[in-house]
């Protein structure tokens, strides 16, 4: 059975620690906009903030915010499946810097030539397995929020590097880009690349962080009026 002492016991606890102290060196006590693949982001304006994407959502960077991001995420579907989603996603990818990037372990061993074949670079990889990954949602969001253990801790990608953002020391996690239908920002409207994953985990994320008034806010209406989470121009 899986808990907090297994994922002690399998997570890289060194490479925690060294990934913490990369990004804390650009992020403590700055603003972090997380950018989501949603179509349409309302960009806020907020002066000397840092910028996480995830996956896809580095064209979003580049389109509206005209920013590289300080680190990605990238999911090991991009460079392990062959179907429409990874095609698209690996597509915007091509000749864009992505910073620090988090890739999912399963992925690590090709990551750095696929991004070498596309043209894309990173300052540094490092892999997050999933017990890297509850790892860091407890140390920034206490280990008590797992609830039913590890399903509460299978938030999306993107709301991961939102806690990442917090777990760094951000002083404020802006979402930007997120939205609970299936579209992405790089497709046309009628084409669906994936289904919209991880709702349950989402929503009761999203819940408690409006409940104990962490320092998260919004720019999705969508976000704000479901959820409570504050609202930024």
């Amino acid at each position: 059975m899986e808990n907090f002492f297994r994922d002690r016991y399998f997570g890289d606890l060194a490479k925690l620690s060294r990934l913490r102290s990369v990004l804390r060196e650009t992020i403590a006590g700055r603003s972090c906009i997380v950018i989501g693949s949603a179509p349409d982001p309302i960009v806020p304006v907020i002066e000397n903030a840092c910028h996480f994407c995830v996956n896809g959502s580095v064209h979003s960077a580049d389109k509206y915010f005209h920013v590289t991001p300080d680190a990605t995420f990238l999911n090991g579907a991009i460079f392990n499946d062959a179907d429409s989603y990874a095609e698209a996603t690996v597509g915007v990818l091509r000749d864009k810097r992505l910073g620090i990037v988090l890739v999912s372990r399963n992925a690590y061993h090709c990551c750095s030539t696929v991004l070498q074949e596309i043209g894309a670079s990173a300052k540094e990889c490092f892999p997050i397995s999933k017990y890297d990954k509850r790892l860091i949602i407890g140390e920034a969001m206490g280990h008590q929020w797992w609830g039913a253990y590890p399903i509460d801790a299978n938030v999306s990608n993107g709301l991961f590097m939102a806690v990442v953002a917090l777990w760094a020391g951000a002083k404020e996690v802006i979402l930007v880009g997120f939205s609970f239908n299936s579209r992405h920002e790089y497709t046309t409207a009628s084409q669906q690349l994936s289904v919209r994953g991880h709702l349950l985990e989402d929503s009761k994320f999203l819940e408690f962080i409006a409940a104990g008034q962490l320092p998260f806010a919004t720019t999705s209406a969508e976000i704000h009026e479901k959820f409570g989470i504050t609202l930024r121009a």
